[in-house]
């Protein structure tokens, strides 16, 4: 289904280019934050306010159909007497993959109070991914919040300038969202706003920094943003990034690779983060470069001091860290992730922490510019190489036998590769742990997991029908997919879901 639906009462108007520049950018981001859903903008003239629904009878009247999500109707800024409405509505592949009730009510609703949108809880009887219906929340109230403070009519430039905004701004919001868990009460939404607001323009600096050069060398650079602690408390010596952004050495010094620089949510700066000195302050330390590789120093920051790590790669891409998980990333000017806790909580109920292995080592490969397919199967798939075949190595003579089967002149004589199959520490995917995984599914070819968790093969090439204009790797997935469940990462960071021969969607 197209993925965004404009509807106009009278059907009859002709808008021009810059009519609702901001829900429309709203719906565009709903849209790619969230590829199973089609987003529709109702657009309704009317030159007096929309009644509102009174009463628990009137509202549940106007609940929308399961696997839906409606905001009522609010006013176009700058366009007199048009009301707009926003429906969210989850594709049937989604809800099925997603576990939707779908014999239950539906989602949320904003309802329009003296002038002002009140967010009705999600209803019961039917689960909704929070961070959807965070990101609904934060567009309207980013929406509303805009129109309050600017009035009814507003410029043109202003409009388009407030719509190239919003997608840093929702960002931002499910970021804080996601650390203070999604919070209601009045002291942790403050908290939220508060971190919502300083990691919204470190966004803003890092994206100014992405392409730049110093020296002939592209820029990195890395952030944690996290409250003081009792030994280590703000410097007075200005705000960040407002007061440091001119100065040349700001990114060189915190390049978040070797360091990175720790703010408060109030964007006070702290001190610089390194390996050595978390050893320092005896806090429990990963690997140097942890599964992220050059990323690494940012998630593990962000995890020890329970904060955001969002760091900017010298390939001009910026990631998000809440408590060591990435949760979003920005290639080519959008941002994607918002889905993948959701994705990981279905794969752990169906396949446990083998499920939930596979896909973080998948969600690894994305966030370090990696592509790859790992496929949970029943079993291998026919015309998979020998030499591919992980359980070959690992359950015939490879160290003690391979000699004598070579001295005789054996048909069993192992294959050069299987050295390294046997080498792995183990042939369970729980066990090797999601870092281990991502590294040899970033091989080319196919990294092949059983049920029960056994690695079968990597590096796999597997026989695949004509598949026409489809990549190579698109077609490997889809092939799979009809032996078993699918992840297929690209190279620019989606990552899409294959199922019985289909793709379910991306993330």
């Amino acid at each position: 289904m197209d993925s965004i639906r404009l509807e106009f009462d009278p059907p009859d108007y002709r808008r021009g280019e810059d009519f609702d520049r901001l829900g429309r950018a709203a719906a565009e981001l709903l849209a790619h934050l969230f590829p199973p859903v089609q987003v529709s903008l109702k657009y309704t003239k009317q030159e007096s306010a929309p009644r509102t629904a009174k009463g628990a009878a009137a509202r549940a009247a106007s609940v929308p159909a399961p696997g839906h999500m409606r905001t009522y109707r609010v006013p176009v800024p700058g366009e007199s007497g048009w009301w707009r409405e926003l429906t969210v509505v989850v594709s049937d592949a989604g809800r099925r993959f997603l576990g939707l009730d779908t014999g239950g009510t539906a989602g949320i609703s904003s309802v329009a109070v003296a002038g002002k949108p009140k967010t009705v809880s999600p209803l019961t009887g039917h689960r909704v991914p929070r961070e959807l219906e965070y990101a609904v929340r934060a567009c309207e109230h980013v929406s509303h919040a805009w129109l309050a403070h600017l009035g009814g009519s507003v410029a043109p430039e202003i409009h388009a300038a407030l719509a190239a905004q919003l997608p840093v701004l929702v960002v931002s919001y499910i970021t804080a969202g996601a650390l203070h868990g999604f919070a209601a009460d009045s002291s942790r939404r403050s908290q939220r706003d508060t971190l919502a607001r300083a990691v919204a323009r470190v966004i803003e600096y890092l994206q100014a920094l992405a392409g730049g050069r110093v020296e002939h060398e592209a820029l990195s650079h890395g952030v944690v943003i996290a409250p003081p602690t009792r030994t280590e408390q703000p410097l007075n010596l200005g705000i960040y990034p407002d007061d440091f952004e001119e100065l040349k050495r700001t990114p060189l010094l915190a390049d978040g690779v070797r360091a990175a620089l720790w703010i408060s949510p109030a964007r006070e700066p702290i001190g610089w983060l390194t390996t050595e000195s978390l050893r320092r302050g005896k806090r429990r330390l990963a690997a140097a470069s942890g599964p992220f590789g050059e990323l690494g120093l940012l998630a593990e920051a962000a995890r020890t001091l329970g904060g955001v790590g969002i760091g900017l790669s010298k390939n001009g891409s910026i990631v998000i860290f809440v408590k060591e998980q990435p949760l979003f990333i920005r290639r080519l000017g959008k941002w994607s992730g918002t889905l993948w806790r959701v994705v990981r909580e279905v794969l752990g109920a169906r396949y446990g922490e083998v499920g939930t292995t596979v896909f973080e080592a998948a969600v690894i490969l994305s966030a370090t510019g990696y592509g790859g397919v790992l496929g949970l199967v029943e079993a291998l798939p026919e015309g998979v190489h020998d030499k591919d075949r992980v359980h070959l190595a690992r359950h015939k003579a490879v160290r003690n036998g391979a000699a004598r089967a070579s001295e005789r002149g054996s048909a069993e004589r192992p294959h050069p590769e299987w050295l390294f199959h046997a080498l792995l520490p183990s042939d369970q995917v729980v066990n090797l742990g999601a870092p281990a995984l991502a590294m040899v599914a970033s091989i080319d070819g196919a990294t092949l997991v059983s049920r029960e968790g056994n690695l079968l093969a990597y590096g796999a090439i597997i026989p695949i029908r004509p598949s026409g204009s489809v990549g190579a790797r698109s077609a490997v997935a889809r092939e799979l997919s009809y032996e078993g469940f699918v992840i297929k990462v690209s190279c620019d960071g989606p990552i899409s879901l294959y199922e019985g021969g289909k793709k379910i969607f991306e993330v």
